[in-house]
């Protein structure tokens, strides 16, 4: 990957792209997809998801649960991962969210800080591979470039860049 530097903007397009790639792969359903700051929270973008599922802490793990949780996890960490492919490093302030997000929901499976951490860096491995694939890189720079020029992309729209950057 061209390893180059960006503005804030393009990082966070990048950023997201990477949320919004992995979310396609996975059959996590977006709803949109923006770079607009955001004023109250300070962030540069973010990512809006349908259906997500909610986690009961009696509930027993079933496979089903583990698989949903999986897929959730790579999402979150499919941002940073991005901007790693892209630049080589990751901006803390953009990513930290994600990244204790992703360690609170490993902790619901396990229980155990040491394995909860061991849990999410396979699964960031995963997700690197994921988006490192040819076709895959290639719909995260597609959908970075789209992104930057319309600042907001809906969920239909996500659907068919990310779909025609990967069929090619």
């Amino acid at each position: 990957m061209n390893k180059t530097s960006l503005t804030k903007l393009e990082r966070a397009a990048y950023h997201e792209a990477g949320h919004a790639v992995a979310s396609y792969l996975v059959h996590r359903r977006l709803a949109c997809v923006s770079i607009i700051p955001n004023p109250i929270d300070h962030t540069l973008g973010h990512c809006e998801y349908r259906n997500l599922a909610t986690f009961k802490p009696d509930a027993p793990v079933t496979n089903r649960l583990r698989a949903q949780i999986e897929k959730l996890i790579i999402v979150l960490l499919a941002g940073a991962t991005a901007e790693r492919l892209k630049l080589g490093s990751v901006y803390p302030n953009g990513s930290g969210d994600d990244m204790t997000l992703a360690h609170n929901t490993a902790m619901y499976l396990s229980g155990d800080d040491k394995e909860a951490k061991a849990y999410v860096n396979w699964l960031s491995a995963r997700a690197r591979n994921l988006l490192a694939s040819e076709s895959h890189w290639n719909a995260v720079e597609i959908f970075a470039k789209e992104l930057t020029k319309r600042r907001f992309i809906g969920e239909r729209l996500a659907r068919q860049i990310i779909r025609e950057a990967i069929v090619g």
